[in-house]
């Protein structure tokens, strides 16, 4: 990568980003022997990506002996609702999760929501979500 890195590093440093790296990688996952990119519908893959995340969380964890912040972008409206609930359950009660999304989380067990809304440049707290339910 090193060599990979200095090849280009002009460029990259002209367009402000790098063009070259392991983030750049496509990998290849196999779902029951055939490709998941072929292979796999939508909410499989997605819950593909989501498992290969949340073994990142596990991992990190481990290693800094702390749970890192999960920063869940629109998980509630990419996927099914089997598959939501399944991520709730997977995240724990002790993760911390900063979720954005259209619509609000299902409750998953005794988590407590902290809801914070964003309306024409004003943020307001609505407080938690088990409150008003």
């Amino acid at each position: 990568y090193e060599a990979a890195f200095r090849a280009v590093a002009r460029r990259d440093l002209e367009r402000r980003t790098t063009g070259k790296g392991p983030h750049r990688d496509d990998l290849a996952i196999r779902l029951f022997g055939h490709m998941a990119s072929e292979y796999a519908s939508e909410g499989q893959q997605r819950g593909l990506v989501m498992a290969l995340r949340l073994a990142l969380v596990n991992w990190y964890g481990a290693r800094g002996g702390t749970t890192p912040v999960i920063l869940a972008d629109d998980i509630v409206g990419e996927l099914d609702p089997g598959r939501r609930r399944g991520f709730w359950e997977a995240v724990g009660p002790v993760s911390q999760v900063i979720a954005t999304g259209t619509s609000y989380p299902e409750r998953v067990g005794s988590r407590p929501w902290r809801r914070w809304r964003m309306e024409a440049g004003h943020l307001s707290v609505e407080g938690a979500a088990d409150e008003s339910r």
